[in-house]
């Protein structure tokens, strides 16, 4: 898979050897080690040819993710687990390698394909309970922003009594859009490290996040973001039971969108004392006319 974001670098087949025996593919020819092009970052993930393909991964939390929701259900948009190995006292996984152009250049016809998949993910462990856990490190990171930006701390108040009362379900945790890749039919959500039941708006609202119209490094014109978002939002809506309705669900967006980029902001905050470098961000003009439309 060679996409705008990630790439495959040769690496010294000796480096995975004992995994592969492991996993019992020592059959399998080493393809390489994949490499994020845009902060030039390797990562313990290699590809390995054969029928199917595999990507072969140190773990990173997926392995619990697919143990407790994931394994055993093909008919999911995700990639299957399948084999699992531990060596030297780490954890290998080899997972199906399903290939395709990421979207970090988003279009009406992958902006469907997408939505569509992350609907089917959410839809298969929706309730319209909300999710028990709490991430305290992001409230803190919240209240920091609100510290500093008081302009932002009714938003962020209603984001906290949201995230406590949405409908909730298995969400990805990272669904940026270098983590959904594209075959040309389908959309498949790869990397469930972050994985957990949490508010159901996080995965679409950090799909969104970033994306901008022009330029960038998540390329979303208005119509792909706005065809993404109703194909997720239709099939939420159509399930029996559920009390979602357009106006509350793009509330739920623009508060997940704040919630993105508060994270943001608090990176940028803990960096520099000088806030008006902070407020010079250009996604500080965003999350302000997010949090004017909400109110």
């Amino acid at each position: 898979m060679t996409t705008r974001g990630m790439s495959i670098r040769s690496c010294d087949r000796s480096e995975l050897e004992p995994v592969l025996n492991a996993l019992e593919l020592s059959d399998r020819q080493l393809l390489g080690k994949y490499i994020d092009l845009g902060f030039e970052k390797e990562y313990n993930v290699y590809l390995a040819a054969g029928n199917p393909r595999l990507v072969v991964k140190l773990d990173d939390g997926q392995g619990v993710v697919y143990e407790r929701w994931l394994d055993g259900q093909p008919d999911l948009p995700v990639p299957q687990l399948l084999g699992t190995a531990v060596v030297d006292g780490h954890t290998w996984h080899a997972f199906e390698e399903r290939g395709g152009e990421d979207l970090q250049c988003l279009r009406r016809e992958t902006a469907t394909a997408a939505g569509k998949s992350l609907a089917r993910l959410h839809a298969r462990f929706w309730s319209e309970s909300p999710a028990t856990n709490v991430n305290g490190t992001r409230a803190e990171k919240f209240a920091l922003v609100a510290k500093h930006f008081p302009e932002l701390s009714v938003a962020l108040t209603e984001l906290a009594d949201r995230a406590a009362s949405a409908p909730s379900t298995l969400c990805e945790n990272d669904l940026l859009p270098m983590n959904v890749l594209w075959d040309g039919h389908d959309a498949t959500i790869i990397d469930f490290g972050h994985a957990d039941i949490s508010p159901y708006f996080g995965d679409p609202a950090r799909f969104v996040a970033f994306g901008k119209p022009e330029g960038g490094y998540y390329v979303q014109p208005t119509d792909a973001r706005e065809k993404f978002l109703t194909q997720y939002f239709e099939i939420i809506r159509s399930m029996a039971g559920t009390t979602l309705d357009r106006a509350r669900f793009d509330r739920d967006i623009a508060l997940g969108e704040i919630a993105e980029l508060s994270l943001v902001f608090a990176a940028y905050i803990r960096r520099t004392t000088k806030f008006a470098d902070v407020a010079s961000q250009p996604e500080f003009e965003r999350i302000l006319q997010l949090a004017h439309t909400l109110g």
